[in-house]
């Protein structure tokens, strides 16, 4: 792959909002984490009104962004993250259509209809942080917690013509469900968009398969970039450990096997009064308190430069991963740490992936290169 350059990586960015009066107003990491399920409003230092932000009303962070040049834009390295070890695959329509056809049959939609909107899509590359946050979102969101995941280094190449001028938001504009055929109608091969759900604010691309050079994969987490521990730290994760796994006993001896049957009896057990609930609802709150206690151990450990709501997604994501490792909390801290790696040691996992080996996705997709995805 050509020698390409790397853009600032920051996981303590603030956000950008747009005012009703054409403003942008600055709200931090703070803030927004503070607020957002309170409130959700700041004030406007324009018009004096209050911006309720969000999504809707994200704005580019960074007016200058080098990525807005057509030129420097393909001197960079774009990512993507995937469960796929082949991304971009010509095996996604197989491996898809049985289940879009499913839910589309469901809801009532046309299955071959659904089956060739999905498998013609454009594909999405964006900042690494962008990369990153949309994998903690598919852990939380998609059921992905115990997903092997991986990472994409990828390089560029699109004609300055055949790009949008400028970029769209992906509130209002089509972007994140672009098709080749919207880009065949536009006689584009790229459009370039404001991403308000992952890394908000930044720039990502929606582009034709073809416009991919050269991509680089590494597996994720890195277990060899794990920050380590404090001595301190293992010891109290240790004896957490032991607690834990005595819990899991008793647990085993007196909680319904059938897992659905316990969430019922759980929900029930909210009604139910103190004297009278079962003995393995106290053994299974005594875990839950085992885990705050690893969470309480790690977080201001690991994500001390990470701003919090970024923060916040990864340990939610690290949640649903807990399955993944057998749900032991030395095994959980492990991955915990590795995967921490993405965001406080970024310069050394992009310097771990340029080195991969790189393979040319022009010359593997072949003719059929619009199917590819």
């Amino acid at each position: 792959m050509r020698r390409l350059h790397e853009r600032p990586i920051d996981f303590a960015y603030d956000y950008r909002m747009r005012c009703d009066c054409g403003a942008a107003v600055r709200v931090t990491a703070e803030t927004y984490f503070r607020e957002q399920t309170v409130n959700a409003r700041v004030p406007c230092n324009s018009c004096g009104d209050e911006v309720h932000f969000g999504p809707a009303v994200t704005l580019v962070r960074d007016e200058l962004d080098p990525a807005l040049d057509d030129e420097q834009m393909t001197r960079f390295a774009w990512y993507h993250t995937s469960t796929w070890s082949d991304w971009p695959s010509v095996h996604h329509r197989e491996r898809t259509e049985p289940g879009v056809r499913h839910i589309a049959t469901m809801l009532g939609i046309d299955p071959d209809l659904a089956a060739e909107n999905a498998s013609s899509k454009a594909i999405h590359v964006g900042t690494y942080e962008a990369a990153v946050e949309n994998m903690l979102r598919r852990m939380s969101d998609q059921a992905d917690g115990d997903s092997a995941f991986h990472l994409y280094r990828v390089a560029i190449q699109i004609d300055p013509g055949r790009i949008n001028p400028g970029y769209r938001d992906e509130n209002g504009d089509d972007a994140a469900q672009l098709s080749i055929a919207r880009l065949d109608d536009d006689g584009l091969d790229a459009v370039r968009y404001v991403n308000v759900h992952e890394s908000p604010g930044s720039l990502s691309l929606a582009l034709r398969p073809q416009c991919l050079t050269g991509v680089q994969r590494i597996s994720i987490p890195i277990p060899e970039l794990a920050v380590p521990l404090t001595p301190s730290i293992t010891l109290a994760l240790q004896h957490l450990e032991n607690s834990h796994r005595r819990l899991a006993g008793e647990l085993e001896q007196v909680t319904p096997v059938d897992a659905r049957e316990r969430r019922g009896l759980e929900l029930q057990a909210l009604t139910t009064p103190e004297s009278t609930k079962p003995a393995w609802l106290e053994v299974d709150a005594q875990m839950n308190e085992i885990w705050k206690e690893v969470d309480e151990l790690l977080i201001p450990a690991l994500l001390q430069s990470v701003q919090p709501v970024v923060g916040e997604a990864f340990v939610s994501a690290m949640h649903d991963s807990r399955r993944a490792v057998d749900r032991s909390p030395v095994a959980f801290a492990d991955r915990f740490a590795a995967t921490a790696s993405l965001l406080t040691r970024a310069p050394e996992v992009i310097e771990q992936t340029s080195r991969r080996r790189t393979s040319c996705v022009r010359d593997a997709i072949g003719v059929d290169s619009d199917r590819i995805r």
